[in-house]
């Protein structure tokens, strides 16, 4: 996987469990059946996904990342940090190609980034609507925290007269639905201009809330339902 920390990546080799689910989200099953349960043309989901997994530029991104993300920055040398600046951006490069080329085909190609994560005590995220290039977001929880405080998925809408914008002002925001990570819940859903949602702040002292997070991104463009609003862009360094 080139979409991901390079800690996620070692889990998914040394286990099985771990593999197997890896293979299920990368899945052309699990794309299919969220197309269908959200009721998206499949013409875009299943258009061409961007990987370099199997490449020599994805050996060397990841062996630069390797070496960045397991020592601190304060004790690689810069001869790392530029080798690692010089690889994003060919493989930067790569990613605008391949969606400029399926774009002038008159095709929307993907990349499906996601990340394993691990929310604690303090961890909270404000109201927002994922990025310009993100067209379906999904959250797989690993284990419930019913008998903790905080931590909860909130749905958000817009009230009537309030500013559509990436990150609205939560006074013009209502409460929709509060959902609690429970093992193996998979929540997924259409990131559009008003599909606001945020976490509340857990609050127990020793709560962990592992889960997986991601969703399918545009290699160019952004989708139509954001024309006329504020730009958010992904943030690819994230991922790779």
């Amino acid at each position: 996987m080139a979409s991901t920390s390079v800690r996620f990546t070692d889990l998914g080799m040394a286990s099985p469990i771990w593999s197997s689910l890896v293979t299920m989200i990368q899945s052309k099953h699990l794309s299919d059946r969220l197309s269908e349960l959200l009721d998206i043309d499949t013409k875009y989901v299943n258009s061409p996904v961007f990987t370099v997994r199997n490449t020599t530029l994805a050996k060397f991104v990841k062996k630069a990342r390797t070496s960045i993300q397991k020592a601190s920055l304060s004790t690689s040398s810069l001869r790392q940090i530029a080798l690692l600046l010089v690889l994003r951006t060919l493989f930067a490069f790569r990613r605008w190609a391949f969606g400029f080329g399926w774009r002038l085909r008159g095709r929307v190609a993907y990349e499906l980034l996601f990340d394993y994560s691990i929310g604690i005590r303090g961890y909270e995220r404000e109201i927002h609507r994922d990025s310009d290039s993100r067209d379906i977001v999904f959250l797989l929880y690993l284990n419930s925290t019913e008998s903790v405080e905080g931590g909860l998925l909130q749905l958000h809408q817009l009230k009537k007269g309030g500013h559509l914008k990436p990150q609205p002002d939560p006074a013009d925001c209502i409460l929709h639905l509060a959902i609690e990570p429970k093992a193996g819940t998979l929540v997924a859903f259409q990131n559009t201009a008003n599909s606001y949602h945020s976490v509340r702040r857990i609050l127990g002292e020793n709560t962990q809330r592992h889960f997986l997070y991601g969703g399918f991104t545009r290699l160019r463009g952004r989708s139509d339902s954001f024309r006329g609003q504020s730009h958010l862009a992904t943030d690819w360094t994230l991922y790779n």
